[in-house]
């Protein structure tokens, strides 16, 4: 691997790339925040090394046997490309403390940004081995 040079990095295994996307209420100061994680039977981003360490992450994840996570924010230029057959969605609630919980359940992410809620950060990693090739 060589530093400023594009590779194309999509899971090994079916169903190993997750995003997690948590929202805040908008207009409101406030620490309450929804976390909906959705899994994908596939992912893809193009990642281009700036660093020694950001291409040990990269041959470490795509070395036989690798059981750890990979998360896409650990890289200064990473491009989403794409996520396909989405898998599961789990709400993670425990950052929630208004009382008005019931309005939200049942929701998906464009309910949210439709009532007032706005993206505050979107972490997706990659599960087990990746694979990697040129871009």
């Amino acid at each position: 691997m060589e530093l400023n040079k594009k590779y194309r990095i999509s899971n090994k295994m079916k169903k190993c790339y997750v995003e997690y996307e948590t929202f805040r209420q908008l207009g409101i100061e406030s620490t309450d925040r929804i976390t909906i994680e959705t899994g994908f039977r596939t992912g893809e981003w193009i990642v281009c090394p700036k660093n020694t360490e950001e291409i040990a992450m990269l041959e470490e994840a795509s070395a036989e046997g690798f059981e750890d996570d990979l998360c896409i924010s650990d890289f200064q230029d990473a491009e989403f490309e794409y996520a396909n057959d989405g898998c599961w969605s789990e709400t993670d609630w425990s950052e929630y403390a208004s009382d008005d919980l019931d309005r939200y359940c049942d929701m998906e992410c464009s309910y949210l940004l439709d009532n007032g809620w706005d993206t505050d950060e979107n972490i997706c990693i990659f599960l087990e081995q990746i694979t990697i090739e040129a871009a």
